[in-house]
């Protein structure tokens, strides 16, 4: 529930704005409303840019207002933009799959791999729907329902739910099978049957994302709160055209809660979020990290999903760990809060829902003599301590530095240079993205940031007791890719790298951030910046002048809860939204 301070801040009113508000609220931002539906009394509204548009395409960028219960912000989405769910639900959850076999799978069984792992997502969904429904919330069951009948109400296009489900639930189906490689999993049992020289490495889940939380005295007013998130998702040649920001305003509650009204940078079909920000000053995000705590018999609720419920129910960082901490989860992944109304962040270092976490179990036998034991670990205890299979590390998270000692012998073993000063407040592991000096995940990241206003995530635990948890033999392994294809298998220095990068850039200009300078600290990695050729893999635009970006950047300013981000195209402008105008 919101707390009056944060209802007060918040700009809630207890009833939605009137139409012609909501109108100007679009206008203020740069928008024309260009469509707008009613059902059941509820309104939902398409506005389109009057100065950004798709560099490809030509078309101006979108933006949604849906408002009523789960099924009918669904039907209206539904209506508003059938096209795009149809997109979605057809093209990209279909596309995505091969940007997960490894390119070096031979052309004639890539064909059939793909086809099989989409047999095995939809009949295992199925059975994991049937056998746990209480896992994900009826709500957005819901919400899905009313997408579908809202597409097939008002056009020709075929959108089904199993697609939808797929489309919002499947990666963390994947995943929970790759991170967990002691004996078969069911994703191996599965395909062998087809396919029986299937292995493993044919398959390379993706491990990307950036965020950072930044405020108080490392802002330039010295009362500023920023927080970025670079999602890097594959675009699958569907996402670049269909990625938006959509401003959900709820009439559900769960368990008690109230909902809170918020934006999703998503694409109509996704009812989880790539991120948020909702109306009590709560950013959040998500970031894979490869680790063996994992439940593949029991995904349940994670990811973009787990980040649109915190978004509607969490009125502050410390409410959204809870929800968190209770969800039924099955992967291991990064949640990213951060909160403008108290100035606190936290990454929720999360894996499967357990009583308690077996640190050790996943490290291989040969390894165990080079890495703290038991009696280390409970006389350095991080605080807090690790409740049902997560640990937090919140911006004034005090690091148990002793795990450090480790790293000279880790190193060594792995043949690695071992610099002490590599591991100091400003320090570099590598120093390119295209160095190799980190042994895998056997060694304790440093956390860094020196100072209580910056919290900063990739995709690795930093809590030592977790990082265990990462150093198994199975997400380590090497898989050998063409050159330039990047893999949770073999990119522990690219995750390194860019952590240690994002520190020095926002070390570089504390005190100076504003939104503009948050941005560009967030577009490290563009085309045009200082490293020109991480992304040249990214497939470029028809006449080569500008590549896709391959997922979506957000920068929010969570004390005026304006959201800015870009999608599409490199060259593409950024859009915003302003939260308040609209609830």
């Amino acid at each position: 529930m919101l707390t009056k301070s944060a209802l007060k801040s918040s700009g809630l009113k207890g009833s939605f704005k009137s139409t012609n508000d909501i109108f100007k609220a679009f206008e203020i931002d740069g928008y024309k409303v260009v469509k707008e539906i009613e059902y059941h009394g509820m309104r939902g509204f398409m506005a389109t840019s009057r100065y950004a548009t798709n560099y490809e395409s030509r078309q101006p960028k979108k933006t949604f207002y849906v408002e009523g219960n789960s099924y009918q912000m669904g039907y209206l989405l539904g209506q508003l933009d059938p096209k795009a769910v149809s997109k979605m639900a057809n093209e990209y959850v279909y596309n995505f799959i091969p940007a997960m076999i490894n390119p070096q799978v031979d052309p004639k069984k890539f064909r059939v791999l793909w086809k099989l792992l989409w047999k095995f997502i939809t009949e295992k969904t199925k059975q994991l729907n049937k056998k746990y429904p209480e896992d994900i919330p009826e709500m957005y069951t819901q919400e899905i329902k009313g997408l579908v009948d809202g597409v097939s109400d008002t056009s020709d296009e075929l959108v089904t739910f199993e697609n939808l489900w797929n489309l919002n639930t499947a990666f963390d189906l994947i995943l929970s099978n790759l991170y967990t490689g002691y004996g078969a999993t069911d994703l191996e049992i599965y395909i062998r049957k087809k396919m029986p020289s299937f292995h493993t490495n044919m398959l390379i889940p993706p491990i990307f994302c950036n965020g950072f939380s930044v405020f108080g005295n490392a802002t330039a007013s010295k009362k500023d709160h920023y927080f970025g998130r670079d999602f890097m998702l594959s675009a699958a040649e569907v996402l670049q055209y269909t990625a938006t920001m959509i401003i959900y305003n709820s009439t559900d509650t769960c368990k008690g809660k109230t909902p809170i009204p918020f934006v999703s940078v998503s694409a109509p079909g996704f009812v989880g979020s790539l991120t948020a920000m909702n109306a009590a000053g709560i950013g959040i995000g998500v970031n894979t990290v490869p680790a063996a705590n994992c439940n593949r018999k029991r995904p349940g609720l994670n990811s973009i999903m787990l980040v649109r419920h915190c978004a509607q129910f969490a009125s502050s960082a410390r409410e959204g760990v809870e929800i968190i901490r209770d969800a039924q989860r099955g992967v291991s992944w990064l949640y990213i809060l951060a909160d403008g109304f108290s100035d606190k962040a936290v990454v929720v270092e999360a894996g499967r829902k357990e009583d308690h976490i077996e640190f050790l179990k996943y490290i291989p036998k040969k390894y165990k003599k080079l890495l703290p034991n038991k009696e280390f670990i409970k006389k350095n205890q991080s605080e807090p301590k690790q409740c049902k299979g997560i640990m937090e590390r919140w911006n004034d998270y005090e690091y148990p530095e002793e795990y450090l000692r480790f790293n000279k012998k880790l190193f060594t073993y792995f043949k690695k240079n071992y610099k002490s000063s590599e591991f100091s407040i400003n320090g570099f592991i590598d120093n390119h993205f295209k160095e190799t000096n980190c042994p895998n995940t056997y060694y304790f990241a440093p956390i860094r940031s020196p100072q209580k206003e910056v919290l900063v995530v990739t995709n690795m635990y930093i809590i030592p007791e977790m990082r265990c948890c990462m150093m198994n033999t199975y997400t380590v392994k090497k898989i050998k890719t063409p050159k330039g294809v990047k893999t949770a298998n073999n990119t522990y220095d690219d995750i390194q790298w860019r952590y240690d990068m994002l520190n020095y850039l926002i070390q570089k200009e504390y005190g100076k951030i504003n939104s503009n300078v948050a941005m560009d600290i967030l577009s490290f990695l563009d085309p045009e910046e200082e490293f020109p050729g991480y992304y040249m893999k990214n497939p470029t635009s028809t006449d080569g002048m500008t590549r896709t970006i391959e997922g979506t950047k957000s920068v929010c300013d969570l004390k005026n809860k304006i959201i800015k981000s870009q999608f599409g195209y490199f060259m593409d402008e950024w859009i915003q939204l302003t939260l308040p105008n609209y609830i």
